[in-house]
């Protein structure tokens, strides 16, 4: 089974507007703009639905019921194995309707059945909560937490390559202040994960401790934000960050401590309607406790756009940097560029069509022992392709095709993987 690299680290069907895709991206930082999202994320209008009323409160639940054909489900540059997936994905929102504050408690679940590998089931599940605490016109606080658990798909860079995969667990919580000041606004932000690795066993029956790899990220972040015009925003952003493993060393006597800062200054934009968005340039540094590790600096821009070329066409596309945690041996952490173009457009109002094709660069910053057959880079393409048919506001199906390819400087890294998918989707 190896051990694979990839961008994202997930056992999906399509991700975005196609996947019904497994959560593991979303607690390990590997970006992909679907995670957590359902098959159909913009219906069309008379397409939406409309939840249930209950006093104040709507409730927003549904299913999906999916089978994904995969052709490498170890993600494995030989002797690829095929395996057809069973998925089921509840998920559930419950939305305040006060005039005064808000709050959002979601929860959602992905149970994945192989057909073939049972010992690759898993059960992925999120239970979140998103508040608004209102003080005064302009001047609100925030609050999120979400408690997970999810496992490790063979993709990840840091598969333990267990007899089955590793489960973990992520506790997150963040609290903000916004105070407008006229035409300058301010925000600070205050974020805590912990992450908890399962241990598993090998093939061979051999113990895999993964103590070594729990670990806690603070981050901290102040926004400031000056309206220029009324759809047009300057800002400048800052934040520092930490990273504690639980261990002082890990099992290969590197400590993997880290503090790092984030500067970046943009523009945030609404152009009719037609074109809305964010671009920015940014400059990052991230300084590892181990002498032995390199620190992962860059200066870059990032970018999130929508624009609406028809009534009948929308169009995404995403750009951004970040160093994310590694525990490969020798490797302090890597630098994670996105690339991501996606598409949705109205073949008719019941018949969507949805295209995605994402580049993800992966910068492994190795220590300077390290030997030459320590992995570097990899380069990870996704192409994705769907067509959802919307029978009315409760039903839909999707079926759709989706291609990962990843490029890396050792030969037994690179892998091929192609999923096929037909999503049956209910909601109220």
């Amino acid at each position: 089974m190896g051990n694979k690299n990839g961008c994202r680290a997930r056992a999906c069907a399509l991700a975005a507007l196609l996947c019904l895709c497994s959560v593991n991206g979303f607690a390990q930082q590997y970006y992909d703009p679907g995670v957590m999202q359902l098959t159909v994320t913009n219906p069309t209008e008379g397409y939406q639905p409309n939840g249930m009323r209950l006093g104040s409160w709507t409730l927003l639940p549904a299913v999906e019921t999916a089978v994904e054909w995969h052709d490498n489900v170890y993600y494995t540059n030989t002797d690829q194995v095929r395996d057809t997936i069973y998925h089921i994905r509840p998920k559930a929102s419950l939305i305040s309707g006060w005039s005064r504050h808000a709050l959002t408690v979601s929860a959602i679940a992905d149970v994945a059945r192989f057909q073939n590998r049972s010992s690759e089931d898993y059960t992925d599940l999120i239970l979140s909560m998103d508040g608004r605490i209102d003080v005064q016109t302009g001047k609100f606080f925030t609050v999120r937490a979400a408690t997970m658990k999810l496992h490790e798909d063979r993709s990840s860079p840091d598969d333990a390559n267990g007899v089955s995969p590793t489960e973990f667990t992520l506790d997150r919580f963040a609290l903000g202040y916004t105070h407008n000041f006229n035409r300058l606004t301010g925000n600070l932000t205050w974020s805590h994960d912990k992450t908890r690795y399962d241990d598993n066993f090998n093939e061979d029956g051999e113990f895999v401790d993964n103590r070594d790899r729990d670990r806690t990220i603070e981050d901290v972040t102040l926004r400031l934000s000056y309206m220029q015009a009324a759809q047009r925003s300057l800002y400048l952003e800052a934040g520092l960050n930490r990273v504690a493993y639980d261990l002082p060393e890990d099992f290969e006597g590197f400590r993997r401590d880290s503090e790092g800062f984030r500067a970046a200054a943009g523009v945030n934009f609404d152009i009719t309607g037609v074109l809305t968005g964010d671009l920015y340039i940014q400059y990052l540094d991230q300084e590892y406790r181990d002498p032995r590790f390199t620190d992962i600096d860059s200066f870059g821009f990032g970018a999130s756009l929508t624009w609406y070329p028809t009534r009948l066409t929308r169009l995404e596309l995403r750009a951004e940097q970040t160093p994310l945690e590694t525990t490969q041996v020798y490797s302090s952490g890597y630098l994670a560029s996105l690339y991501s173009v996606r598409l949705q457009h109205e073949l008719r109002r019941w018949l969507l069509l949805h295209a995605r094709v994402s580049y993800t660069d992966n910068d492994y910053s190795v220590s300077a022992d390290a030997p030459e057959d320590s992995l570097t880079n990899t380069a990870v393409t996704r192409s994705e392709l769907g067509l959802s048919y919307l029978f009315n506001r409760h039903f839909y199906l999707t079926a759709g095709y989706a291609r990962d390819h990843q490029n890396a400087n050792l030969v037994i890294e690179q892998y091929t993987a192609n999923r096929y998918f037909l999503v049956l989707g209910v909601q109220l």
